[in-house]
């Protein structure tokens, strides 16, 4: 089980790629481990793999640049894309503020990831809001009523599994929230889970 964040792809803000790496490069994933899970899971680290886990043949990590608390890199992301900051402190472009909410369920832990990333990203002139609800994951979540969607996904050792959570919706992405769309990961994941002989050496 891993909790991440997913942005809304085809939302105002978000739909800048900058936007999505400058809140990548400031939220801090070593400190949300350090002051929420290190005291009940002491060897809990950053994953840096969506498809396979840690201890499973084909992990590497693609995270590695990635949530590391870097704002000053997350405030030139967006300085370098025509962005300047605010009387409030607030980046923003063409009058659109770098504002964003964060929607999850009604749990603490969860508010306080929320939190935490706020505390992350306002040096960085970026603006997150919390927007909990108890109904978020029924509702909110699956309507991609959100702008960053804070929950967690349970891996599995059938990775053709995770078809409906990348694949396009109408290639059948049942779970693909965020509405993101790659024809070419449409197709690749289409072969991927294709039944064929097992072969042996």
């Amino acid at each position: 089980t891993y909790e991440h964040i997913d942005f809304r792809m085809d939302h105002p803000v978000l739909k800048d790629k900058a936007v999505r790496q400058a809140i990548a490069a400031c939220v801090d994933r070593q400190d949300l481990i350090d002051k929420l899970v290190r005291d009940i899971e002491p060897n809990a680290a950053p994953l840096g793999n969506v498809m396979f886990m840690p201890n499973e043949a084909g992990y590497e990590d693609h995270y590695a640049d990635t949530g590391n608390g870097h704002t000053e890199a997350a405030a030139k992301i967006l300085t370098d894309a025509g962005y300047t900051k605010g009387p409030d402190g607030i980046f923003a472009k063409d009058g659109q503020r770098v504002s964003v909410r964060l929607g999850h369920r009604t749990i603490e832990r969860r508010a306080q990831t929320a939190r935490l990333i706020q505390s992350h990203c306002a040096p960085a002139g970026i603006e997150i809001i919390g927007a909990q609800d108890e109904k978020f994951n029924d509702v909110q979540l699956k309507n991609s009523d959100f702008d960053i969607a804070l929950f967690a996904w349970v891996g599995s050792g059938i990775k053709s599994g995770a078809f409906g959570n990348y694949a396009s919706k109408n290639a059948g992405g049942s779970a693909n929230y965020n509405n993101y769309s790659n024809t070419q990961v449409d197709e690749l994941y289409k072969e991927m889970v294709l039944e064929r002989p097992a072969t042996y050496a």
